[in-house]
C-alpha cells in the first residue's frame, strides 16, 4: 500500500486513488482519507493534535484468562477519555475466589480509581461498565485486573477499550 499526499482544495475533488492506494489530505483544519477503490472522500477528523473522531488506544479481549494483566497508556492531552469494561465467569470456582479490574487515573484535581470485584464463584456473573473520565496529560491511564480472595489462576474473561474522544 502507498501513501501519497495531494492538493490542497476543500473538500478534496480529485480522483480517487486505484484500488491499494491510500490518499490524505489536510484541508481547512479538517483530514481527509480516501477508501482505496471506493470512489469518495470520508472526514477522518478535525485538527491535527485531536482530531474529530474516537481513536482506541487500548483494545484488548481476552476468554478464559488465567493470569492478572495490565493495560496503560499516557494521556498526550488534558482531553476527555471513555473506558470500557466488560468480565464474566462461569462461577465455578472457589467460594470467595475473585478478579478485581481497578481503573486509575490522574483527572485535573487529583488521582482517581474506580474497582470492579468479579465474584468467580455463584453462578454465571457478568460485569459491564462505561467510564467516561477527564485524564491530565502526561499521567496514566491505568486498567489493572488482579487475583483475590486465594484465587491464583481461576479462568475469567475480559474486554476492554480505553477510547481518547474527540
Amino acid at each position: 500500500m502507498s501513501i501519497s499526499y495531494v492538493g490542497r482544495i476543500s473538500p478534496p475533488n480529485i480522483p480517487v486513488p486505484p484500488e491499494a492506494a491510500l490518499y490524505w489530505d489536510y484541508v481547512g483544519g479538517n483530514l481527509y482519507g480516501s477508501q482505496p477503490g471506493s470512489g469518495q472522500w470520508a472526514l477522518i477528523g478535525g485538527n491535527s493534535v485531536i482530531p474529530n473522531v474516537p481513536i482506541i488506544q487500548v483494545s484488548s479481549d481476552q476468554a478464559s484468562a488465567t493470569a492478572p494483566a495490565s493495560f496503560s497508556i499516557t494521556a498526550v492531552t488534558s482531553v476527555m477519555y471513555q473506558i470500557s469494561l466488560y468480565m464474566e465467569t462461569e462461577g465455578l470456582q472457589a467460594a470467595n475466589h475473585t478478579v478485581t479490574a481497578t481503573l486509575t487515573w490522574t483527572s485535573p484535581n487529583q488521582a482517581d480509581s474506580i474497582a470492579n470485584v468479579l465474584h468467580l464463584d455463584g453462578g454465571h456473573v457478568q460485569i459491564f461498565e462505561t467510564y467516561p473520565l477527564l485524564a491530565s496529560a502526561g499521567t496514566s491511564i491505568t486498567m489493572a485486573f488482579s487475583y483475590g480472595g486465594g484465587a491464583t489462576n481461576d479462568p475469567y474473561t475480559y474486554g476492554l477499550r480505553i477510547v481518547q474522544m474527540p
